[in-house]
């Protein structure tokens, strides 16, 4: 059982971090199936700023669980601050998803020692 938990705390934040920044990213990826071209990229990558940011997140955080931690509080915060609370679960899903990942960072970050004994 405590092997479990071991994985489930280490694989957690990492497996929801991915399914996040795909989520975050599905409707610009979509929009670049339906017309291929350089031209459509260059004009969809601002939306995709936050998922860039995401990933070079989580590749970090995959060694520093601190910096996955900060940078998905950091989505969170942005996004509770500028968007609000237009839709509850439109905000829950999109405010509320990242900062359940910062939280499972930082309690990985937290007992790291206690995970990789």
């Amino acid at each position: 059982m405590k092997d479990l938990l071991k994985i489930t705390l280490y694989g957690a934040p990492r497996i929801l971090g991915l399914l996040f920044i795909y989520l975050i990213s599905k409707s610009v990826l979509n929009a670049l199936a339906e017309y291929p071209s350089w031209n459509v990229f260059i004009s969809l990558l601002p939306q995709l700023r936050w998922g860039i940011f995401l990933a070079i997140i989580l590749v970090l955080a995959w060694r520093w669980e601190w910096i996955g931690s900060l940078g998905f509080g950091i989505y969170a915060a942005w996004y509770a601050v500028s968007v609000g609370e237009s839709n509850v679960s439109l905000f829950l899903t999109m405010a509320g998803v990242p900062a359940l990942i910062a939280v499972l960072f930082f309690v990985g970050f937290t007992f790291k020692k206690d995970i990789f004994e």
